[in-house]
């Protein structure tokens, strides 16, 4: 019976059901937390501010600014999307949008980054944009545990323009730790 007239059976009943009830989520609860395909997974990431220069056509030089999210698949290799825009130059609409893969190494008390960029890049006013390709190589040092800046040369190529040239830039990253669940 599920209520009584008597306060002393409802609740003898009612107390017997919300215990069964309770004991019953707490056993499903605890299946679920024990079940090996719940499994906590860690990703190295590195958010990065950067700075970077190079000339356009005409020994036009354009400053940009932008920012990375590098993706490590393992301890050294990563990959990762980049957005820049113009900062100083007549080209204030000028973008570019990309992804690239790369190598992060630490050398002593040095860090070692090698990128390969592929993307594209153009508007405000340029006469060549396209696809470009843009190559670099860094050396870089901790801050503290959590960031570091490396100095970066470089070599930019659009691949439909005349536009070939070195780039520099200064970096400013963030090392974090993604959590993700599988299963």
């Amino acid at each position: 019976m599920f209520l009584s007239i008597s306060s002393k059976g409802w609740t003898t009943t009612m107390g017997f059901r919300c215990n069964l009830i309770a004991f019953a989520l707490l056993m499903f609860s605890s299946s679920v937390i024990a079940d090996d395909s719940f499994v906590l997974f860690k990703q190295k990431q590195v958010l990065t501010l950067e700075w970077k220069t190079y000339e356009l056509e005409n020994n036009e030089v354009i400053a940009l600014y932008g920012g990375k999210s590098r993706k490590f698949l393992t301890d050294t290799i990563y990959w990762g999307e980049a957005g820049y825009g113009a900062l100083s130059g007549k080209r204030s609409g000028y973008l570019e949008g990309g992804v690239f893969l790369g190598n992060l190494q630490t050398v002593g008390p040095c860090l070692l980054d090698s990128r390969l960029f592929f993307g594209a890049g153009g508007g405000g006013g340029a006469t060549k944009d396209g696809m470009l390709i843009h190559a670099t190589v860094g050396i870089g040092a901790h801050v503290n545990t959590s960031f570091f800046s490396v100095f970066e040369l470089g070599y930019l190529k659009f691949i439909q323009g005349n536009i070939e040239s070195i780039t520099m830039g200064f970096t400013i990253n963030r090392l974090f730790w993604k959590l993700t669940t599988r299963g």
